[in-house]
């Protein structure tokens, strides 16, 4: 295993949140392929790929910017 092996994950949505990985995820939702990522500015949730998939839940985009000074 190498140092970077947890930075990226890939998860198949079940309408439960996961923590996110150190670097980002790819969660295949029942509307699509999304990536989320989070850092201490910011948490999103974006769609990749719009495909329905049977019998996933969907996953709905977001993006939160988190309280504080911007550097």
């Amino acid at each position: 295993m190498g140092l970077f092996d947890d930075l990226v994950q890939h998860h198949i949505y079940r309408g439960v949140e996961r923590p996110i990985a150190p670097g980002y995820d790819y969660l295949l939702a029942g509307n699509g392929l999304f990536k989320r990522a989070e850092s201490r500015l910011i948490r999103a949730c974006l769609p990749l790929v719009d495909l329905p998939v049977a019998g996933l839940p969907d996953l709905h985009p977001e993006l939160v910017v988190k309280p504080g000074r911007i550097p």
